[in-house]
């Protein structure tokens, strides 16, 4: 288990106070991020939390998954891991099966 959780469909209204005060109902909130749209500002209706604990946050996930919070059911599960991709030169991206006859690779 994770430490680190999901929050989704997180009402526009809920601000990080109300967040984590929900959340530290369950332990130590470490971090708390609100995903916000870079244009407008507004928040995108999702979160990320980190407990301190992998027990705080399984026990987040319990109670509070389903729970109503900012007039709305929110959405809690440990957050899966994000594999950023990586800066690639021209030369070594993939743009689909090489032909060996091609030398321009």
């Amino acid at each position: 288990m994770a430490r680190k959780l999901y929050i989704a469909n997180l009402a526009t209204s809920v601000g990080p106070k109300s967040l984590r005060k929900a959340f530290s109902n369950w332990g130590k909130v470490d971090t708390l991020n609100i995903i916000t749209d870079r244009a407008t500002g507004r928040s995108k209706g999702i979160a990320f939390i980190e407990m301190s604990s992998d027990a705080e946050a399984e026990g987040a996930i319990k109670e509070l998954n389903g729970a109503s919070l900012g007039g709305q059911k929110i959405e809690v599960s440990a957050a899966k891991a994000h594999n950023a991709p990586t800066k690639l030169g021209a030369a070594t991206q993939t743009h689909g099966p090489r032909d060996p006859r091609d030398d321009r690779w």
